[in-house]
């Protein structure tokens, strides 16, 4: 069937009114979805964002205060003016603590984005991870304020390491919260870009069918939208790579211009979180080595401590007693092991030499073990007090004691012997008593 040539332009101009009703209609669809997906980065991402910022510096701040605090608190027993800088950080800490708290009443907010839908799963534990960290933090601060001054070591350790572990949340909190922003924001970037590329074969073929809606249209939408949105995905790229001095020039009035501001906005916020960081982490670094310093002293001290104790209680199991002039007494009590009976034999003979004493008393009531070991170093200290011009005298002999002394070689006439320590000191005090007429029978040796 031949068709007019009038026809064939009318369904020529039809098809061609069609086809250009059906590209505007893409078009405008196209471009819908980029104002939609410009509109949930500005209202809903980059504000939400600023806000996780804001807490995040909120919540370090509350650290470093709090770090303030167990500082002045591990000082505070040697350093007065610790205790002031104890009672200013902590009000310190109110304030900021209730920045964080208002910060957090913020992001509770963006539960729903700006078109409607429900925050995603990542974004609700981040947000309860904030609200425990919150929580944690102000119950931390509260049992810091009623600690004492008078901590032990486990107690400064635990505190040091509570703080450090609520550091550790409050980075992990911040590292999430800047990786889900970044995805949102690439994920926007990405739409924006797909849908920009739908709306540039809408132009080419609009370009084919309409010259004059193509030759406007295609200067439009990339003056007014692609270019300005590539720029803003070549920034949002090099910030992903770490480079945080990024700025886009505000070109336009509208959403994309307010896009712009708010991208140049949180850049900004970027770049000076990243400062503020460094800054916290060296000054954190410098805290952490002055509490290890501290923590060092403390060792040290309780190291010379246990020291101290170890050689007084190694002082009591050897006690030589002075009881009268020249006399001297040594009670042994307990069990005695090879490092006692070094330790009695050497003090009871340096005492003797020391004070010149003429008659040592060895008690031996309390002993418990009575083996050829200590029988032996018994008859060693005998020995060693004759030949230093003392006169001994064994108090308390058991059955078995007696039985190893003579085993090892003790003649009974070798030493005097007495039941109890009171007869050994009426025996001492008539032998140091001024006499001439002692029987012989008085001077020999007792049982």
């Amino acid at each position: 069937m031949r068709m007019p040539l009038s026809r064939k332009v009318l369904v020529a101009t039809l098809v061609a009114a069609l086809v250009a009703m059906l590209t505007v209609g893409w078009v405008y669809i196209n471009l819908g979805a980029v104002e939609t997906n410009v509109h949930q980065l500005s209202e809903y991402t980059v504000p939400q964002a600023l806000a996780a910022s804001s807490f995040d510096a909120a919540a370090q701040e509350a650290i470093g205060q709090m770090r303030v605090i167990v500082r002045s608190i591990l000082h505070a027993n040697d350093d007065p003016v610790a205790r002031g800088d104890l009672i200013g950080a902590q009000r310190e800490l109110e304030a900021v603590l209730a920045r964080l708290q208002h910060q957090l009443d913020l992001l509770d907010q963006f539960e729903v984005d700006a078109a409607g839908r429900p925050a995603s799963a990542e974004q609700v534990t981040v947000q309860r991870e904030r609200i425990a960290f919150t929580i944690d933090l102000r119950m931390k601060a509260q049992a810091t304020d009623a600690m004492g001054f008078d901590l032990t070591v486990p107690e400064k350790t635990a505190l040091i390491q509570s703080l450090t572990d609520l550091d550790q949340r409050a980075a992990a909190i911040r590292v999430t919260s800047a990786e889900l922003t970044t995805r949102e924001v690439e994920a926007t970037v990405v739409a924006v870009d797909q849908r920009l590329g739908f709306t540039d074969m809408s132009v080419w073929l609009t370009l084919v069918t309409v010259l004059g809606l193509a030759v406007l249209l295609p200067y439009i939408v990339q003056r007014a939208i692609v270019r300005p949105v590539e720029l803003l995905a070549g920034a949002a790229q090099a910030v992903t790579r770490g480079d945080v001095q990024q700025q886009v020039a505000v070109t336009q009035t509208d959403e994309v211009g307010d896009l712009q501001a708010a991208f140049n906005q949180m850049v900004q916020s970027l770049h000076q979180q990243r400062a503020e960081l460094s800054e916290r982490n060296a000054a954190l670094e410098r805290e952490q080595v002055a509490l290890a310093t501290a923590l060092d002293d403390v060792q040290r001290l309780s190291a010379e401590r246990t020291a101290l104790l170890e050689r007084t209680v190694e002082r009591l199991s050897a006690p030589v007693l002075p009881v009268l002039e020249g006399v001297l007494v040594l009670p042994v009590i307990g069990t005695v092991d090879e490092r006692r009976r070094s330790l009695l034999q050497t003090t009871l003979l340096d005492a003797v030499a020391a004070q010149h004493a003429r008659i040592a008393i060895l008690d031996l009531t309390g002993l418990s073990n009575a083996d050829a070991a200590v029988a032996h170093t018994l008859i060693e200290m005998v020995q060693g007090c004759q030949l230093l011009g003392a006169q001994p005298v064994i108090v308390g002999v058991a059955p078995a004691l007696a039985a190893a002394l003579v085993y090892e070689g003790l003649e009974a006439q070798a030493v005097h012997t007495r039941a109890n320590l009171q007869a050994a000191l009426h025996y001492a005090q008539r032998e140091l008593r001024p006499h001439t007429g002692h029987t012989a029978n008085e001077r020999a040796p007792h049982t």
